[in-house]
């Protein structure tokens, strides 16, 4: 076992483990013991959010345990958990309590404590700079350079949009293995038909890269975090300088887009609803609007809509009212309090809106619930 992993085990209790993108787990993972999902995605899915952030990622695994990943390097992580939250999960199981029944419950704070703790245990060989290099936006060539360029492009190398166009049908119905081999043979065409030219080849990759975002963002990932990616991804190609530099690189950008287009799903529909529902359960008293808890999970409101009602069968809205009709109960069986300063209390804006809501999902109005003791 790594040094630095037995000191930060030691100290948090928290089990930690290697992964290498080639050759799994460097030692065993906690994981190995529950069947719930497929662990290497859920953490490769933390892998590329920490890699995005650069840095470090907390995450929920689908039963509702909390982990950490932070990057390496560009092909080793580190994955620490399971970890129980202090607030209760909205995904618990009793199935993944029994696989993790000695997992520390630790507060989020001191999570976020352990994520910065392994952070600073494993500094990246190649940190990242505060800001990017500056680019120019349009990089000039040399006139006769120009007119080869604009030549390959749109007369001596025909644009394969057959190719694309069943890549993006592959894409959108979900069907993984061809996708995979429309991909292939789109690569083919752009290392292997352009004599090696190198300006030619990056900007077909170029090409590609955006024919994957259009697909991703129609097969539902959110467009705010596509439109992130690309940012850093055409930046970054305007540094790179060889092919075989290009073509590692390009792989990696490759697996991230087909797993959030195809493994991902399920792991981080997962992760982003349990964010969503602490916030929700520890904030249900105060002003709640889609737009403020889009920007704490970092998602699109449109695309965390989308996730409540997939997931949640109700809107955002319905699940806020849920959680403070629940909050309500307690409060009414003292009548030492106004039903007024109650509504108040868990978050509604008047009373009449609230014995609505009350009315809607226990059948009976805040009075009456008050006047049975909440026997009905």
């Amino acid at each position: 076992m790594d040094a630095r992993i037995a000191h930060f085990s030691g100290v948090s209790n928290v089990d930690a483990v290697i992964f290498d993108n080639y050759e799994g787990a460097n030692g065993a993972c906690p994981c190995e013991r529950c069947k719930h999902c497929d662990y290497i995605y859920t953490h490769r899915y933390g892998a590329f959010e920490a890699h995005r952030l650069s840095g470090d990622y907390v995450y929920y695994c689908p039963l509702g345990f909390v982990f950490i990943s932070v990057i390496i390097n560009e092909d080793k992580w580190c994955v620490a958990g399971p970890i129980i939250t202090d607030e209760a999960c909205e995904f618990d199981s009793p199935a993944g309590l029994a696989a993790f029944p000695d997992a520390p419950n630790l507060s989020f704070e001191k999570v976020k404590h352990c994520a910065g703790l392994l952070l600073s245990l494993f500094p990246k060989s190649s940190p990242v700079p505060e800001s990017p290099p500056a680019v120019p936006a349009y990089q000039e060539h040399p006139p006769e350079k120009t007119g080869k360029l604009i030549h390959e492009l749109k007369l001596g190398h025909s644009y394969p949009i057959e190719l694309e166009k069943k890549l993006r049908h592959a894409i959108l119905n979900g069907d993984q293995k061809k996708s995979k081999e429309y991909l292939n043979m789109l690569l083919g065409q752009i290392f292997f038909s352009h004599d090696a030219d190198f300006e030619i080849i990056k900007h077909r990759v170029i090409e590609l890269i955006v024919i994957l975002s259009r697909a991703a963002i129609e097969k539902g990932m959110d467009i705010t975090q596509v439109l992130m990616l690309n940012t850093d991804y055409f930046l970054k190609i305007e540094t790179i300088r060889t092919l075989d530099e290009l073509n590692s690189w390009l792989v990696r950008i490759i697996n991230r887009f087909i797993g959030y287009m195809f493994e991902f799903n399920d792991v981080k529909y997962n992760d982003v609803l349990n964010k969503a529902v602490k916030y929700i359960k520890k904030h249900y008293n105060e002003k709640l609007t889609l737009d403020m808890l889009s920007r704490e999970v970092f998602l699109s409101k449109a695309y965390l809509s989308k996730i409540f009602n997939t997931r949640m069968n109700c809107s955002f809205t319905q699940y806020i009212n849920k959680i403070r009709v629940q909050n309500s109960k307690p409060l009414l069986l003292d009548r030492r309090m106004s039903i007024v300063a109650i509504a108040n209390l868990v978050g509604f804006e008047d009373q009449s809106y609230f014995t609505k809501i009350f009315k809607q999902l226990e059948g009976v109005s805040p009075g009456e619930y008050r006047r049975t003791e909440g026997l009905l």
